[in-house]
């Protein structure tokens, strides 16, 4: 059976590849649009950071943004995030570990932008933001997922961009490095050498995501992941990547008896919750989590995450230093007041 989805997948792909192609050649004229001007691009006048990918999800991104709030917050300053707010549950998610963060959530960011109070806000970071060319930023972080890194663009596949813009990146992040093969790995590398080929080499920055504790999604209560070691559990998650989520919850050693695969941002509902009836320990994403926290009982537990770098961490801290120097700058003189060529 899963040999025939195979099939089915690679032949819709073939027969859609003109249409990704045509995509492709759409986005890369819309950027050269804002490039040479003729389209208005905006500028916010704090130091602006953009965390995205060239794929539609599941890259691990979102894990990635909160490092980066941890890290502002460590260092005492105050950000803004604006997103589009598709979905939903990032943002729940993101207020919910940072209750201090403003976020300000509209698919037109301009004008959010327009809602940040700059006397009070250091650094500004645009979610998911690589393809967002109406707002200028002062550094791109872009996310690779090692477990799959490219393919075939919209509507073939699930990418908005070819590897050709990572030549737009100011660091590339590659998660989910330790679910890889080392060969594989540096295949990954070698595109993106490719693909940037005439431009400043990049620092490599590996990272892996860590589960560090099971939270009760009824209770709260936050349990160390050895409290299930040897249980038998069933996983089930809306996400956009369900074998990391598997290798994920393999790693801290519970039996596995089914995992429930969901569409992305799947919501949930009481009727879906009747399908573990029996079962006494259901294991969920956090964003899963989000969506489950007014209908869940005590049989249902977030996998709790963090990012830890294997490779380039010190590349990564010294772009956020970097920022925070032009926002420590940016207070005493201030770049100018409001955004300019606002609509």
């Amino acid at each position: 059976m899963v040999e025939v989805v195979e099939v089915l997948r690679k032949i819709r792909s073939f027969i859609l590849a003109p249409f990704g192609l045509l995509f492709g050649l759409l986005v890369r004229l819309r950027y050269k649009l804002y490039e040479i001007g003729l389209l208005k691009s905006h500028k916010i006048p704090l130091p602006t950071i953009s965390i995205g990918n060239i794929s539609v999800g599941g890259t691990g991104k979102t894990p990635i943004l909160f490092e980066l709030l941890k890290e502002l917050e460590a260092q005492g300053h105050s950000a803004a995030v604006l997103s589009r707010g598709y979905g939903g549950d990032e943002g729940v998610l993101l207020k919910r570990k940072y209750s201090e963060v403003l976020l300000l959530e509209n698919p037109d960011r301009v004008s959010a932008s327009k809602n940040i109070p700059y006397s009070e806000t250091d650094i500004v970071i645009l979610d998911d933001g690589f393809q967002h060319f109406r707002l200028q930023r002062d550094a791109d972080i872009v996310v690779v997922d090692a477990t799959a890194p490219f393919g075939p663009l919209i509507p073939a596949g699930w990418f908005r961009e070819n590897p050709n813009a990572l030549l737009r990146a100011d660091l590339i992040i590659i998660t989910r490095a330790d679910l890889v093969s080392k060969e594989r790995l540096e295949k990954i590398h070698g595109v993106i050498e490719k693909s940037r080929k005439g431009a400043p080499q990049l620092p490599v920055v590996e990272t892996r995501m860590c589960a560090v504790g099971l939270r009760n999604i009824a209770t709260g209560v936050l349990l160390p992941l050895d409290d299930l070691r040897g249980q038998e559990v069933v996983l089930a998650a809306g996400i956009g990547n369900h074998e990391s989520f598997l290798k994920l919850c393999e790693s801290f050693g519970v039996k596995i008896q089914k995992y429930w695969k969901f569409p992305d941002h799947y919501e949930w509902s009481n009727y879906d919750l009747n399908r573990f009836s029996d079962i006494k320990y259901v294991l969920v994403t956090e964003k899963d989590g989000v969506k489950l926290s007014s209908i869940s009982d005590d049989r249902f537990y977030e996998v709790v995450i963090e990012v830890q770098f294997l490779e380039g961490e010190e590349a990564f801290l010294n772009l956020i230093s970097n920022l925070c120097l032009n926002a420590r700058a940016s207070k005493i003189e201030p770049l100018w007041s409001g955004i300019e060529n606002v609509d």
